[in-house]
């Protein structure tokens, strides 16, 4: 793993960490606990920043590491790669979860899950995409999805 992608995934660590206590911390907690069953999600002293700060440490690196392969320098590449990450990422978590837990009460929950990893899994890639190119001079070669 080189600088570049240890920095990024540090980055794209706090966006991530930060838009998931902005978006389903406050925005969405009281939609997301009507599409899932009850008693299933930590909450108060339960609940560990600690634990869910390195888990998104890991999807940081994970998303840093897939941008840093794919060549995204600039926000635009970023966002679209990590737009399509995360909606492949969050179908694919929260379709498995609904076929096999009883986590989800309903594909609303599902499809709504979906399109709030896109969006945040968008604007993270953004952020690393900006980071890459940062100091570049003329056009960022194409990325190809």
């Amino acid at each position: 793993m080189n600088n570049r992608v240890l920095i990024g995934g540090l980055i794209g660590a706090v966006a991530l960490f930060l838009l998931g206590y902005l978006i389903y911390g406050f925005m969405l907690s009281a939609m997301m606990a009507e599409y899932t069953m009850p008693g299933l999600a930590k909450e108060g002293p339960d609940f560990s920043v600690v634990v869910m700060f390195f888990a998104n440490v890991a999807m940081g690196f994970l998303l840093a590491y897939i941008l840093d392969k794919g060549n995204a320098n600039t926000m635009a590449a970023g966002a679209t790669m990590g737009g399509i990450v995360g909606l492949l990422f969050g179908l694919a978590v929260n379709l498995s979860l609904y076929a096999s837990t009883n986590y989800w009460t309903s594909m609303t929950g599902v499809f709504v899950d979906t399109i709030v990893s896109t969006l945040i899994f968008a604007l993270v890639g953004a952020v690393i995409g900006w980071y890459y190119g940062r100091g570049r001079t003329g056009a960022a070669p194409a990325v190809r999805v």
